[in-house]
């Protein structure tokens, strides 16, 4: 089991944090970030770990294509989630990604149920699961959308307690 250090947990939270904000202001995570934080994450890891390092880095990129790509395909994330998803990877190992991803689509349920139910669109979820039940997929229209980084930055919070057994940086 592997066990995420303090530093690299703040850097990959810190980052989801800017991502959230952005995503919450423009409804987009921007290119110019995700690459920056790319190239920085990618000179952390191997000043943190040495080029043995990198590896590590390519096991956890590869189970973030994996998760994250159906999930575009499906349409459940947009690009700018996929490829936050693929940065922390970078300083992620494989397995807690893989359980801040399966986390996050916890988190994002969790989180679209109660905007619906906030929003008073109870009924229209209902009709839309109904419906997906049914084989017919609902209109984009109707569908109750909210900013996948939330999610992602809860799932990542979650992952990250699981795998430590408590938060790595109190």
């Amino acid at each position: 089991m592997a066990i995420l250090g303090g530093t690299k947990t703040l850097l990959v939270a810190a980052l989801l944090v800017a991502a959230i904000v952005t995503d919450l202001r423009t409804r987009r995570v921007p290119n110019r970030l995700l690459l920056a934080a790319f190239g920085f994450f990618l000179v952390i890891g191997v000043a943190l770990d040495g080029v043995s390092g990198l590896w590590p880095m390519v096991a956890a990129l590869t189970a973030g294509v994996v998760c994250a790509m159906p999930l575009y395909l499906i349409r459940a994330v947009g690009a700018g989630d996929v490829k936050l998803i693929f940065v922390i990877s970078l300083l992620t190992p494989w397995d807690i990604l893989m359980t801040s991803v399966v986390a996050s689509l916890a988190w994002g349920a969790l989180l679209g149920v109660s905007k619906a139910l906030f929003s008073k669109q109870g009924l229209m979820l209902v009709s839309n699961l109904k419906g997906i039940l049914q084989g017919r997929a609902p209109a984009q229209a109707t569908m109750v959308q909210i900013p996948f980084t939330v999610a992602l930055f809860f799932g990542f919070l979650t992952a990250t307690s699981l795998h430590s057994g408590g938060w790595t940086w109190l």
